[in-house]
C-alpha cells in the first residue's frame, strides 16, 4: 500500500557442497559444480527475513515462507537452512514448529564485564 515496503526475505541456493566438490577452485572445473548447484539446488540458505514493525505479528513472515515453500517444492529443493537465531527469540523459534525442523548447530557467546572486576 502506498509503495511502502512491509518486509523482505533473502534466500539463496546453498553452494557449500559445490565449493567442497570444487575444492575451493573456480577453474578449470570448479565452475561446473557451482553452476550446477545454482541451477538445480537441493538445499537453500535462508539468509534474512525482515518485517517492518508495523506489520509484525500479522502474518507477513508466513506469507514469505509459504511462497518460499511453494517455490522450493516446484523446483525440487528438499532442505532449507536458516542463519543463526537467538535462543531467546521465541517468535522465531515458534515459527519453526510448523516444519520438520531440527536444531543441529548451537553457537553461544559468553562475556564478562571487565570494568567492574
Amino acid at each position: 500500500k502506498d509503495d511502502n515496503v512491509a518486509g523482505f526475505q533473502i534466500s539463496v541456493p546453498s553452494l557449500s557442497r559445490a565449493f567442497q566438490k570444487a575444492r575451493g577452485r573456480l577453474f578449470p572445473f570448479g565452475f561446473f559444480h557451482i553452476m550446477k548447484a545454482m541451477r538445480k539446488p537441493n538445499k537453500i540458505d535462508i539468509m534474512l527475513v525482515a518485517v517492518h514493525p508495523d506489520y509484525q505479528n500479522k502474518g507477513v513472515n508466513a506469507i514469505f515462507m509459504t511462497d518460499l515453500t511453494r517455490i522450493c517444492i516446484e523446483r525440487g529443493v528438499e532442505y532449507a537452512e536458516s542463519n543463526g537465531e537467538m535462543e531467546e527469540n521465541q517468535r522465531v523459534q515458534n515459527f519453526w514448529r510448523y516444519y520438520d525442523a531440527k536444531k543441529y548447530k548451537r553457537n553461544r557467546v559468553f562475556y564478562k564485564d571487565l570494568k567492574n572486576d
